[in-house]
């Protein structure tokens, strides 16, 4: 029928023919474009169906990943909260108990007293940080005291009970019963003596 309009028609006629010609001339490039980019389309959702499987499974691993952090944070947290808690509770006794407590590193020097001993020798907490134990023994105990914790208590590695005199602020020496335990690392490593007075 197109090509009788084209050829055999009037002048309207062949207008029209031409009409309905340009027409399927439309209609089978966009027929043959979308019928190409439906294929295209498909050719590609096959071909990048395994990266889609793998990114489907990477993020089912990612959630288990953060399911699993999320739940070592909260283990963690519980953790410091008792750890807090058990120092407050620990802190709490050191200060209020009625012997006197101080702390000697590796190499004599005082780190830590309680309140109780600061009391006893009359000493403020900083007058006593940082100076060596020896400072504040009778001059008779001092060859004792380092034979007790520089060799015995990392020997023997267990408490020791001894007695001697320590320097009060008043220049006096008060006689006293001390109980010392040496601390290791966890290597086993000498780190120092704790003494309870």
């Amino acid at each position: 029928i197109t090509a009788w309009l084209l050829f055999q028609g009037t002048s309207l006629e062949m207008a029209i023919g031409v009409i309905l010609l340009l027409f399927f001339a439309v209609m089978y490039s966009t027929a043959s474009f979308i019928s190409a980019t439906t294929q295209e389309s498909l050719v590609l959702r096959f071909q990048n169906m395994d990266l889609i499987e793998n990114l489907t499974s990477a993020k089912g691993r990612a959630d288990q990943v953060i399911e699993e952090l999320q739940h070592e944070i909260a283990v963690r947290k519980k953790a410091e909260k008792a750890m807090e808690e058990s120092e407050h509770q620990y802190r709490r006794l050191v200060e209020t108990m009625n012997e006197g407590l101080g702390v000697q590193d590796e190499n004599g020097l005082i780190t830590y007293v309680n309140d109780r001993l600061c009391s006893m020798l009359g000493f403020s907490r900083l007058e006593l940080l940082g100076r060596p134990v020896t400072d504040f023994l009778h001059p008779s105990a001092r060859d004792l005291f380092e034979d007790v914790t520089r060799d015995r208590l990392k020997r023997l590695k267990r408490k020791m009970l001894f007695e001697t005199e320590l320097l009060t602020t008043a220049g006096r020496f008060l006689p006293t019963m001390v109980s010392a335990s040496p601390i290791f690392d966890r290597t086993g490593l000498f780190k120092g003596v704790i003494y309870v007075i």
